[in-house]
């Protein structure tokens, strides 16, 4: 019971990685609104933020 409440130490590089993470996900997800047209509703915008961050994901374990 006591491990559950323990405060668990951030890495600092799990955090550069968190935050590349984001601008790759953030630039991809832009660049493939504008290729796509951005007149898309608020659900498949969503969608598309969703697999382009999946896609940020496997690119960045590969060269972790």
């Amino acid at each position: 019971m006591k491990k559950l409440f323990e405060k668990k130490k951030t890495n600092k590089n799990n955090i550069s990685y968190n935050l590349l993470e984001g601008i790759i996900t953030f630039i991809f997800w832009q660049v493939s609104l504008f290729i796509i047209d951005d007149d898309l509703g608020p659900v498949a915008t969503i969608i598309l933020f969703v697999i382009t961050y999946l896609i940020t994901l496997n690119i960045i374990r590969k060269f972790k």
